[in-house]
């Protein structure tokens, strides 16, 4: 499973509070392998998930993606993406 940035809002850097990392905590404790597609960390892994820095090997690689926030370079996974954002705004 890839899940799509760590951030809460669109345009931020912001992902210390984030609500995506309970929900990758719940997956990974029901044995779900899950990849991380963050640009903006150096890191190799956070909180010992793999971060995937190439956008089109993250999706390759993953069968389903949770998404934060619908953004534009997401409109190509088609029905891979799974994401609550309906207004594609905050």
């Amino acid at each position: 499973m890839g899940v799509y940035r760590l951030i809460m809002k669109a345009g931020s850097d912001n992902f210390r509070e984030s609500s995506i990392i309970g929900i990758i905590e719940r997956l990974r404790a029901n044995g779900t392998d899950v990849i991380v597609f963050e640009p903006n960390l150096d890191d190799e892994t956070f909180a010992d998930v793999e971060l995937v820095k190439d956008f089109d090997d993250f999706v390759a690689r993953s069968d389903v993606i949770v998404a934060n926030r619908a953004t534009p370079e997401l409109s190509g996974v088609g029905s891979k993406l799974y994401t609550r954002d309906l207004f594609g705004n905050n």
